[in-house]
């Protein structure tokens, strides 16, 4: 699979590991500010306690962090599609496949289909080429008051892989 262009995907798997690979800042920042608590501090067994905690709480924030601006990156996929159909015909077909994974379809302004899952919003759009692209967004209040950007960041990726999947397998018939 590509990075983030023409993506073909053989199953609904989820587009990334969901932020998983940043979990290795935990133990650095808490061992890290555990030993600098320990021996700066001379507080002993209670400065190591603090280091660790605060460490883990920071190793959580930066993490975070990393996962609100990676899910951004997202928007840039491209998905491959082989035969685009009109976008009635699309949601028509999406229905049955997605609404038993508790997403729910929509028509859009523009007559493409809007799927809501898990309180985020998947815009799919066809590209001039032979792609689609899904753009995931938030309501107003959701944008206004998420603070846990790494949950967010496993959704989409979850999500965006069963939708693009789906679509994908749709329009090969």
């Amino acid at each position: 699979m590509s990075k983030n262009k023409n993506i073909i995907l053989e199953s609904s798997a989820p587009l990334d590991d969901g932020g998983r690979k940043y979990n290795l800042l935990y133990p650095i920042c808490g061992v890290g500010l555990g030993i600098v608590f320990l021996v700066m501090s001379g507080a002993g067994l209670a400065g190591l306690v603090f280091g660790l905690l605060l460490g883990l709480a920071i190793g959580w924030l930066i993490k975070n962090k990393i996962c609100d601006i990676a899910d951004k990156k997202f928007r840039q996929y491209t998905f491959k599609i082989d035969n685009k159909k009109a976008y009635p015909d699309l949601i028509t077909a999406l229905i049955p496949a997605l609404t038993p994974l508790g997403m729910t379809i929509e028509t859009g302004t523009d007559g493409s289909p809007i799927v809501t899952y898990q309180g985020l919003i998947y815009d799919v759009t066809y590209n001039d080429d032979d792609t689609f692209s899904i753009w995931w967004r938030k309501n107003v209040a959701r944008a206004l008051f998420t603070i846990n950007s790494i949950g967010e960041y496993r959704k989409i990726s979850v999500a965006m892989g069963i939708i693009g999947y789906n679509i994908q397998q749709i329009c090969k018939q």
